[in-house]
């Protein structure tokens, strides 16, 4: 097997530290046993599974705008959605599907805060990170 690249499209815009890795400003985790950050599980993931895999986190800037919204129409097309986002419905879309998680392009996570092991199951399996009950 080869490696694997595991892609995080967050929605933290420059200096919103609100949107951080969960769904909502009470931090909850969205319905996990644990409040992960998007941060807290890259490195957890990182320290747990790290053979075969890369993870890249996108976050929202006023610098990269453009490149993320091209980056995340790329996505979309490759998965066959007729999404398409362009700067005026950029926040509405980000808030409908951020975090979306990705394996070799194919989404597998979308607007869900996985564990660690909920995450190398889903690259492992190919199958989606399951969606769980919205906190707030």
């Amino acid at each position: 097997m080869g490696q694997k690249l595991i892609e995080i499209f967050n929605l933290e815009q420059a200096g919103d530290q609100s949107s951080k890795g969960s769904c909502c400003q009470s931090n909850c985790g969205c319905g996990s046993t644990q409040s992960l950050t998007i941060d807290e599980l890259v490195t957890r993931f990182t320290e747990k599974y790290n053979r075969d895999t890369e993870i890249k986190v996108y976050d929202i800037t006023n610098n990269n705008k453009k490149e993320f919204i091209d980056k995340l129409n790329t996505v979309f097309t490759n998965n066959k959605e007729k999404l398409q986002i362009s700067e005026p419905n950029l926040d509405f879309i980000l808030s409908k599907v951020c975090p979306l998680i990705t394996v070799d392009g194919r989404i597998i996570g979308v607007k869900t805060y996985p564990d660690e092991e909920e995450l190398y199951d889903a690259v492992m399996t190919g199958k989606k990170i399951p969606t769980k009950p919205n906190c707030c």
